[in-house]
């Protein structure tokens, strides 16, 4: 049973990135009408639409400055780590960022629910790259007195498939015409990917949902968050056939390669490159994360904790591709 949310106030912080719009669209067109807050650390980003609800507004904060954050009347919050910026270190980040957000909601009496929005693996300290910043996050968002549930996220399909066609429409990255790249495995291995717009219903429906009364004593809990199933390279084929209408082969990126790929068809940070190449090589068949991403059987209480997007990938691509011809 949901909870009412006529006077619900929901906190998003930062509101910039790409998952926190999409929790906030879906937050501002749920029926129980919650009351929605953005942070952001440059106004100037907030878009206008949200501006135009009068269920939303913007106040100006940055988790790097846990000065500049007050949550105050929120009853739930969500975190998202941002993006690091150029040159900036990824333990340092993570654990600034994540204590920022944890004073700033055990100095407030409101805030009941602490949602974070984490990765699939973020239980592993080491071998995973980039989302041992989800880790640090995670272990430190533990140590709270409110309610905390942390969204462990597959990994987000437009962020795969963007540069898969922006690199299509300009005959393929490095490979031959009609040749695309990705770091999706071929068959047999398979990998979960979710949509954004997934990742904002999974965010509401956290938010909003009753109160479980938790505190210091219970552990957090762990929603996992997957697509409908997962891919391979021979479904990217597929569905890409269906969207564009032509054949195009795509290609896995190999190991060696992947250093190569972020830097010229991902434009990456030279200095972000190691834990991306880390975080994609711990995806891959033999893995640390193969375990974790191979959806293999799960007990029935393990079952219960895990999410499964509507959106699939054909949907997904064609949003894309058409975002990409605008």
């Amino acid at each position: 049973m949901a909870i009412s949310a006529t006077t619900y106030s929901i906190l998003v912080v930062p509101a910039s990135t790409r998952a926190g719009a999409a929790a906030i669209s879906s937050l501002l067109s749920d029926p129980r009408k919650p009351v929605v807050t953005g942070v952001y650390a440059d106004l100037d980003a907030v878009p206008a639409g949200f501006l135009a609800n009068p269920d939303f507004k913007a106040v100006k904060g940055d988790v790097c400055d846990g000065g500049s954050l007050g949550f105050e009347g929120a009853d739930a919050v969500l975190a998202i780590t941002p993006p690091r910026l150029d040159g900036e270190n990824l333990e340092d980040h993570a654990r600034t960022s994540s204590e920022n957000v944890r004073d700033a909601v055990m100095g407030t009496r409101s805030v009941k629910r602490l949602a974070y929005l984490s990765s699939l693996g973020a239980q592993f300290e080491n071998g995973v790259g980039e989302i041992r910043s989800n880790h640090i996050a995670e272990s430190i968002l533990s140590d709270s007195s409110f309610e905390v549930i942390f969204i462990r996220s597959a990994p987000v399909m437009e962020s795969f498939f963007a540069p898969l066609l922006s690199s299509l429409g300009s005959g393929g990255g490095g490979g031959s015409p009609g040749t695309v790249a990705t770091t999706i495995p071929a068959p047999p291995s398979s990998l979960p990917l979710v949509s954004l717009l997934d990742v904002g219903d999974a965010a509401r429906d956290v938010l909003l949902a009753r109160f479980s009364g938790a505190g210091r004593r219970s552990p957090p809990t762990v929603l996992e968050l997957r697509g409908p199933r997962p891919y391979s390279t021979r479904d990217v084929e597929d569905a890409l056939a269906e969207v564009t209408g032509d054949d195009v082969r795509v290609e896995t990126v190999k190991k060696e390669r992947l250093g190569e790929y972020f830097l010229g068809e991902m434009k990456m940070p030279v200095n972000l490159l190691p834990e991306w190449v880390e975080w994609t090589r711990s995806l891959m068949p033999g893995g640390v994360l193969e375990r974790v991403t191979a959806g293999g059987k799960k007990t029935k209480m393990e079952e219960e904790m895990i999410r499964r997007g509507d959106r699939g990938l054909v949907e997904v691509l064609r949003g894309v591709w058409e975002e990409g011809r605008e």
